[in-house]
C-alpha cells in the first residue's frame, strides 16, 4: 500500500509504503521506502525499513529525509530512526541469535532522479499502471526544501497543534 510517491514515467524516484506482516500476530507489518536511482526500467532501487509500526488505529508520524549531497536515506517513524544492532560477543561478525537481524532505518550510497510528475498522496506507479491505493486516512503532508536534522524531525513527530508549517528549530 503506497502512502506517498514521486512518479517519472516508468519508475517512482521514491514510495513510502506499508507492508504488512506474513504474521501479524507477533510482528504488525513495517514502513519502507524505495528510491530509485533512473527513471528506467534498470534503475537501482534502495530501500530503507522502520519497522516500528504499532498499530493501524493509532496515529503515526512518518519522516523520510534524504540528504542528495551525502547520498543518504532515513526514515523516521514518530521522530525515531530504528537502529537495532544484533548481540556478537565473540565478535565474529555474525549474531549470536540466529533468529535475531540488525535493523537501521537508514541507507547510504543513494541516488535519486527528479520526478516527473506531482507528489502522489494514496498511491503509486508500477510502469504506467496506479495503484497500491492507501486504504486509511491521512491527516497532513508536509514537504521541506533541505536536509531535516534528528532534532528537527523529532520536534515534528511530536505533532504540536496550530504549530507553524515552516522548519522547526533544532532546539
Amino acid at each position: 500500500m503506497a502512502l506517498l510517491s514521486a512518479p517519472g514515467a516508468q519508475q517512482n524516484a521514491f514510495a513510502v509504503r506499508y507492508v504488512p506482516s506474513t504474521t501479524p500476530d507477533t510482528d504488525p507489518g513495517r514502513w519502507r521506502i524505495s528510491m530509485a536511482s533512473a527513471d528506467g526500467k534498470d534503475a537501482i532501487v534502495k530501500q530503507v525499513e522502520n519497522g516500528q509500526f504499532s498499530s493501524s488505529a493509532e496515529w503515526t508520524h512518518l519522516a523520510l529525509v534524504y540528504d542528495g549531497f551525502a547520498k543518504q536515506l532515513k526514515l523516521y517513524v514518530n521522530g525515531e530512526l530504528e537502529e537495532i544492532a544484533c548481540a556478537d560477543t565473540d565478535g565474529d561478525g555474525v549474531s549470536d541469535e540466529t533468529s535475531c537481524a540488525d535493523r537501521i532505518a537508514q541507507v547510504d550510497d543513494v541516488l535519486s532522479f527528479k520526478g516527473t510528475q506531482p507528489l502522489q498522496l494514496g498511491r503509486a506507479k508500477t510502469g504506467t499502471t496506479w495503484g497500491q491505493y492507501w486504504p486509511g486516512a491521512v491527516s497532513d503532508v508536509w514537504a521541506f526544501q533541505g536536509t531535516l536534522t534528528d532534532a528537527q524531525v523529532a520536534r515534528l513527530a511530536i505533532g504540536i497543534p496550530g504549530m507553524a508549517t515552516d522548519v522547526p528549530s533544532g532546539d
